[in-house]
């Protein structure tokens, strides 16, 4: 009995272990995402501004705190350009966001996909320009939240290149009396791409 418990005991061993080897953010790594970013608004948030598709970019770190699960906290910026009307408006929105990454615990031919969801507490400037001049106004931090997908490319050893598109939401305050009440939901699609750099770490394996 005891002959099969040791092969048993050593295999059950084994597949945390085989897991961690091949999650490309563990251990006590730290890793560093740096990233640009299209973004697509959606429903009234485009209607409202007759936005046209925005850039943006941003920063993030990301700690493992399982083989397959990473924590996030970063900060983005995404500028939109409109002409409702005769105006001409320009919304900006940026803020922070924190949330979670997970991943598989083996890589699918060599590549990584995981899943993100997360809150952002941003805030938003709209500036209007018209015949009458140019308004500004800038609404409060208010939370929100976002969802996304991407996958970790390795291209070089703790550095990944990472497409990902995520799906962000949040109410905002922007009252400008030409435009309506100041009421807007804003929500947008965000396809980024990003440079992952894992820094040393003790448990920071060289990735495969």
């Amino acid at each position: 009995m005891r002959s099969r418990l040791v092969p048993l005991l050593l295999a059950a061993l084994a597949v945390p272990a085989a897991a961690a080897a091949q999650a490309p953010l563990r251990g006590s790594a730290l890793a560093v995402e740096l990233r640009g970013e299209l973004a697509v608004p959606t429903s009234a948030f485009e209607d409202r501004y007759d936005l046209g598709t925005g850039f943006g970019f941003g920063i993030a770190a990301k700690y493992p705190v399982a083989p397959i699960l990473a924590l996030y906290a970063g900060w983005d910026r995404f500028e939109f350009d409109g002409t409702p009307g005769d105006a001409g408006v320009e919304v900006v929105d940026r803020g922070f966001r924190v949330g979670a990454q997970l991943g598989l615990p083996e890589p699918i031919g060599g590549l990584d996909p995981f899943v993100t969801a997360g809150v952002t507490y941003n805030r938003a400037t709209l500036e209007v320009r018209d015949e009458a001049g140019t308004t500004e106004v800038e609404d409060g931090r208010s939370p929100g939240y976002e969802v996304g997908a991407g996958v970790m490319v390795p291209v070089a050893r703790g550095v990944w290149l990472v497409p990902e598109g995520r799906y962000r939401l949040r109410s905002a305050d922007l009252p400008i009396a030409s435009l309506g009440d100041g009421d807007v939901r804003i929500r947008y699609l965000a396809f980024n791409l990003g440079v992952v750099i894992r820094l040393p770490g003790r448990d920071a394996d060289p990735p495969r």
